[in-house]
């Protein structure tokens, strides 16, 4: 009896056992462990952006090490040669130019030797200078003929022009003038408007001189102080003084007229250098010169742009 009940508890368990393995897989191996999707994975920290560089806006010139340049010649450029520089250095500060008014032959020796970075010339270069300098035509002028401004002269011929400075006029009576002695005024041997003078009158190492005037200054104060006086100088320094400038042949002075070649005594306005080439600093402000920037000062001083 006791068996009985022994088998049919066996049978029983064994029941049991049997239901459990069919409830897990019915193989007898444990079950896998799902492999989360994708979208049940934790989600990644998204990383912060590293803000970006703020923007600057580079307006300095691209050669910014600046440095010194030495300007130095002609009396008559040197006014407008310091116009320039002082607007360049303005938006160079890292830049010093220095501008030495000497005359022109003084100017393309320091070019020369070199003392001076950039030489000014009034005239044309003469070969010698010319093998060892290069140069830019930055700006044109005229030669004004000038006179004091109570003389009641307001036009002279070519001709009569060549005749009062060779000496074959000598009373403005001749040029329908006042009964009076004309006293003829001339810059300083080597100026560069001298020599321009001189070539474009067709009068070289003949003029008949009262008066030798030291630099441009030095000739309109001689005329503003002599009523009977007569001479040359660069037509932009004339604005303000005591002086008239004539006509030639019924041409008066006009950036334009200078351009074109209609009036005769127009004259170039140069910048020379060592041909065989310059510092950074130079080269930087001889190509600001020319440009319209540069060339925009040039006619605010009452010259004609040469680009």
């Amino acid at each position: 009896m006791k068996k009985g009940i022994m088998k049919v508890l066996m049978a029983a368990m064994l029941s049991v056992f049997a239901f459990a393995l069919v409830g897990c897989g019915g193989n007898g191996e444990a079950a896998a462990t799902p492999t989360p999707s994708p979208a049940d994975a934790p989600a990644a920290a998204t990383p912060t952006p590293t803000p970006a560089a703020p923007e600057t806006t580079d307006t300095a010139d691209p050669v910014s090490s600046g440095g010194d340049i030495v300007v130095a010649g002609s009396t008559t450029v040197a006014p407008v040669a310091q116009a320039l520089a002082d607007a360049f250095m303005a938006t160079h500060p890292g830049y010093n130019v220095e501008v030495q008014s000497m005359g022109t032959g003084a100017g393309m020796t320091a070019a020369i030797e070199g003392v001076a970075d950039i030489g000014l010339a009034s005239r044309n270069l003469n070969d010698d200078e010319l093998a060892t300098l290069g140069f830019i035509t930055f700006a044109i002028d005229g030669l004004a003929v000038v006179t004091h401004e109570s003389n009641p002269i307001s036009n002279l011929s070519f001709d009569d022009i060549r005749g009062i400075f060779l000496g074959e006029i000598t009373n403005w009576s001749e040029v329908d003038g006042n009964d009076a002695e004309i006293i003829v005024i001339s810059r300083e041997s080597g100026s560069g408007a001298r020599g321009g003078f001189e070539s474009m009158a067709d009068v070289a190492d003949e003029v008949m001189y009262s008066l030798i005037g030291t630099g441009s200054n030095g000739v309109l104060t001689s005329v503003e102080q002599n009523v009977n006086a007569i001479g040359y100088v660069t037509y932009g320094l004339i604005a303000g003084r005591g002086v008239s400038a004539v006509s030639v042949d019924g041409i008066p002075f006009s950036g334009a007229a200078a351009a074109d070649g209609t009036y005769p005594f127009a004259i170039g306005f140069h910048m020379a250098f060592q041909s065989a080439g310059v510092n950074e600093q130079t080269q930087t402000f001889l190509d600001w010169v020319m440009s319209p920037q540069g060339q925009a000062i040039v006619a605010a001083e009452e010259y004609v742009p040469a680009a």
